[in-house]
């Protein structure tokens, strides 16, 4: 669903899985300027200005519990019942501002600075508007509200064992649907980079390793031309499928 603020005129897309099946409408404060933003989800519906309560905060790996009990957690928060029709948003977590359908988003999760630059530098050469998030709380509800076409993860952002990393776990868990147009690129010390069977296994699209972040740009530019060729393919096939399908439906009539 793609929204538009009508006060500073940033537009916004939120993936249809994400909003609450039993909510009327969803309202929350323009991440740019904090206008009150509403989306009538049933037909009916009466827009809403008022924002709930923030989300409880999630475990994380830092008080002992696995990443797989924090996306948990924040998953659950998605169904919480609460007062009125609307979803809570920290402005102050604001994602990227977009201002064109055809920009590409992408999201950081790395706290080592030394890291950060040599991506940065990669994601500004690609032109890429990018966010930065410095936790896993913060890096999830971005995520709830956008959905980014990059994701830079530190296998070790926010996480003391990478095998339970909160946000590489929330991105495994995505419909396909969803998952397949957000590629993911894990920075990791385990891996070579380029190990398309880590990559398999992690659930990510590509593993780079940190001495290799300053060839970050042309290792990212690769992945995502072979990505993107992958799924032109799918897509056809699934196209070239369907009408055969249709063909046989109606011969069946």
């Amino acid at each position: 669903m793609e929204i538009k603020c009508p006060a500073c005129d940033s537009g916004y897309r939120i993936p249809i899985e994400k909003l609450p099946p039993d909510k009327e409408a969803i309202a929350f404060p323009c991440p740019n300027c904090s206008h009150p933003l509403s989306v009538q989800l049933k037909e009916g519906a009466a827009p809403q200005e008022e924002i709930n309560q923030p989300l409880p905060k999630p475990p994380s790996a830092e008080n002992g519990i696995d990443g797989s009990t924090a996306v948990d957690a924040l998953e659950a928060s998605d169904h919480t019942e609460t007062e009125g029709p609307s979803v809570s948003y920290d402005a102050s977590e604001k994602p990227v501002e977009f201002l064109d359908e055809v920009e590409q988003t992408a999201l950081i999760c790395d706290s080592s600075s030394d890291n950060r630059e040599l991506i940065l530098q990669a994601i500004e050469a690609g032109g890429f508007h990018y966010s930065e998030a410095d936790s896993t709380l913060a890096a999830l509800k971005q995520m709830r509200y956008h959905q980014f076409d990059l994701v830079v993860l530190n296998e070790n952002f926010d996480a003391e064992d990478p095998e339970k990393n909160p946000v590489r776990i929330y991105l495994s868990r995505l419909p396909m649907a969803t998952r397949r147009h957000i590629f993911v690129v894990l920075i990791n010390r385990r891996f070579r980079t380029m190990d398309n069977m880590a990559a398999f296994n992690l659930s990510v699209n590509q593993v780079v390793h940190e001495k290799n972040l300053d060839q970050l740009e042309k290792i990212i530019t690769s992945g995502l031309i072979e990505h993107k060729a992958f799924y032109k393919s799918y897509q056809q096939a699934e196209e070239t499928a369907g009408e055969v399908n249709d063909v046989m439906l109606d011969r069946s009539f």
